[in-house]
This record gives structure tokens, C-alpha cells and sequence, in this order.
């Protein structure tokens, strides 16, 4: 069995990093709620993973913290 030695997801769309950057400004403002709406097929699995790993240790909203998505 072989494993794949580059794993690098690709590129987000500007939609994706629209969403991405609108959900962690609003962490940094304090807010404990956002939400994300984004059409089918357009990535909410990957835009919610990103947000997931992007978020600020401290916040309390880190990766400790439940991200649902919603299809």
C-alpha cells in the first residue's frame, strides 16, 4: 500500500475565501454565531474545514469547536 506524499488541497474559489474571510472577521469582532450560506455545489464542506483550521487557539472557537454544515 502507498501513501500520497502531497496532500495540498487545491486552490479555494473567490467565493470560498470571500466566505472564509467574512466568517473570521467576524470571530475577531467577538461574534460567537455566524452563519454561511452558499449554493449547492459550491464548497460548504471545504469552506467549513478551512474555517476550522484557520481559527485563532484562544478564540474559543477553535478546532475543538463543533463547525456544522449543512447540505
Amino acid at each position: 500500500m502507498t501513501t500520497p506524499t502531497d496532500v495540498s488541497a487545491p486552490t479555494l474559489w473567490p467565493h470560498q475565501r470571500e466566505a472564509i474571510d467574512a466568517v473570521l472577521r467576524t470571530d475577531q469582532a467577538g461574534s460567537t454565531r455566524t452563519t454561511v450560506v452558499l449554493r449547492c455545489g459550491t464548497g460548504k464542506t471545504r469552506v467549513g474545514s478551512e474555517i476550522g483550521q484557520r481559527m485563532t487557539p484562544g478564540s474559543g472557537h477553535g478546532p475543538s469547536c463543533p463547525i456544522p454544515v449543512c447540505h
